[in-house]
């Protein structure tokens, strides 16, 4: 977004209205921007990002979207009605009739607010995802900062919606049904990815660092802390006891476990290593409990993407495949990670066959069934999915290797490689 020359009167005029408007308010820290004809006129910044830190508020502050990501959803959303893909007044059972009120919620309703979906958030199944909060028994149960929320985790959640188009009523979970209509449109996670690239390039040109579907790669001294008031009035960070292993993974599978060390790890998180010491008294305990973060990842990806799909067993193989791209293409570090830990001697990669070996005997015994039914081209099945796993792992963590065939490790690249490995499963493997 290009800079527009501000009067100095005026910058320090909006500089106090800012400092006035914050001080009514208890929060903590806040930015705020004059936008004029697409240029940027003035920003100004109050308080601090982290109050245990100290942290100030900059203008190289990054906040998180929350709700304010529905308004570039319902951008992305008019764009797809423009383009002729999305109707707005036709029910969505079209493309995800097992919702319920899919035959009679519409796009419209979801963008406005009148669909009559409850709150997920208050659901058994969804509040069990969430951090901890002591008024509500059973919150937190199987919260996970390490793990990306996907549509099989949160559709527990939508309810049966009440009188559809009868009234207006914010709804989290009419937005979530949104995204997840969207995402079939388009193809899936990967698709809406790139459609969301775009929207975010299109503003001012951002990139996925701060404008993202995914983890951010933003260092996290640069992201300001969230904090909700007690009835006390003090403010309190819900997710301060719930530490991200993603930096970690990030660094150990880019880079190598041997070539970092917990003091760049505690600079690339933004804090201190004594702090990291108080959670992983070795760099071995880290290592071993990022390495379970990421094997449940991929895991969790993996079956629910198995229990999305028909019996088929050509279309499982298909749905397992782009269900292993997926990190490939949004974080190869997570491959990268268990492609290293799994050169190491010792007992580090015998955990890993460990916590793996559950999954590929799976994989293996349901490829054996099914080529004993006939329904798959005999082959041997634990070779089958050994190929599968390293061409992915392959793929996402030599890109080396292909450019000398002049191969460009984008994000297009990556998915036609997918769609080859598809294709030459289902000729290999169809009977």
């Amino acid at each position: 977004m290009s800079q527009v020359h501000t009067h100095a009167d005026l910058g320090h005029r909006l500089q106090q209205a800012l400092l006035r408007a914050a001080a009514e308010t208890t929060t903590p820290g806040a930015q705020a921007a004059l936008v004029r004809d697409g240029g940027l006129v003035w920003t100004g910044t109050y308080g601090l990002a982290d109050r245990d830190a100290g942290t100030p508020v900059t203008d190289q502050t990054v906040f998180c979207l929350a709700s304010l990501g529905k308004t570039l959803v319902a951008s992305l959303a008019l764009g797809l009605v423009e383009e002729g893909r999305l109707e707005l007044d036709v029910p969505i059972a079209r493309v995800i009739p097992e919702v319920p009120g899919s035959a009679v919620v519409t796009p419209r309703m979801l963008l406005t607010h009148t669909s009559g979906y409850p709150d997920l958030y208050d659901t058994p199944a969804v509040s069990a995802l969430m951090p901890p909060d002591a008024e509500e028994p059973g919150s937190g149960a199987s919260y996970d900062p390490d793990r990306p929320f996907t549509w099989e985790m949160l559709a527990p959640g939508i309810l049966e919606p009440v009188e559809p188009g009868a009234r207006w009523e914010y709804s989290n979970a009419g937005y979530i049904v949104l995204a997840e209509v969207m995402s079939r449109v388009l193809g899936g996670p990967e698709e809406i990815g790139a459609a969301w690239h775009r929207v975010a390039h299109g503003i001012g040109g951002l990139d996925d660092d701060v404008l993202t579907l995914d983890r951010s790669r933003v260092r996290l001294d640069r992201l300001a802390r969230g904090y909700g008031e007690q009835p006390d009035g003090s403010l309190v960070d819900p997710y301060a006891a719930h530490p991200t292993a993603g930096v970690p993974t990030d660094l150990f599978g880019l880079r190598g476990v041997d070539a970092v060390s917990l003091d760049q790890i505690a600079s690339e998180v933004g804090v201190a290593k004594q702090t990291l010491l108080y959670w992983f008294p070795s760099k071995d305990e880290l290592v071993e409990a990022v390495l379970v973060e990421a094997a449940t990842e991929l895991t969790v990806a993996i079956e629910a993407a198995v229990r999305a799909t028909s019996d088929d067993p050509l279309q499982r193989i298909d749905a397992v495949v782009r269900a292993v791209f997926r990190p490939a293409v949004r974080r190869p570090s997570l491959l990268g990670l268990v492609r290293e830990v799994s050169r190491m001697p010792g007992d580090i990669g015998a955990r890993l066959t460990d916590q793996l070996q559950s999954l590929a005997g799976r994989a293996a015994e349901y490829l054996r069934g099914e080529m004993d039914a006939g329904r798959l081209r005999r082959a041997d099945p634990g070779l089958v999915a050994a190929l599968c796993y390293a061409t992915v792992t392959g793929i996402a963590t030599e890109p080396a290797v292909l450019r000398i065939n002049g191969w460009q490790p984008t994000t297009a690249g990556l998915r036609r490689l997918r769609d080859e490995l598809r294709a030459f499963l289902r000729a290999a493997l169809a009977p």
